[in-house]
């Protein structure tokens, strides 16, 4: 009797342990465009990169999230570019 509840508790313990929960959220492409052009903004797209190139582990969820949409607003996006690779 005592393995039951034993295994039970060991269950329950660690069905709440999860460690995060997912936070989907839908982006907001004006906000994020007009935030990564402001230099007086939090997530000026330059400075939020050389953080992260820095691996500043002080960034946030919502840093990562202005870093990887942002991007696509930089004049070095191609989304459509070959690779080098791909004629070999």
């Amino acid at each position: 009797m005592t393995k039951i509840i034993k295994f039970l508790f060991s269950i329950f313990i660690s069905y709440n342990a999860i460690a995060q929960q997912t936070l989907l959220e839908k982006p907001e492409y004006d906000v994020i465009k007009s935030s990564i052009f402001d230099d007086s903004s939090p997530y000026f797209y330059p400075n939020l990169y050389n953080r992260y190139i820095e691996a500043d582990t002080s960034l946030t969820i919502n840093d990562f999230r202005y870093l990887y949409y942002g991007y696509t607003f930089q004049s070095k996006y191609v989304p459509n570019q070959e690779s080098k690779y791909e004629s070999q």
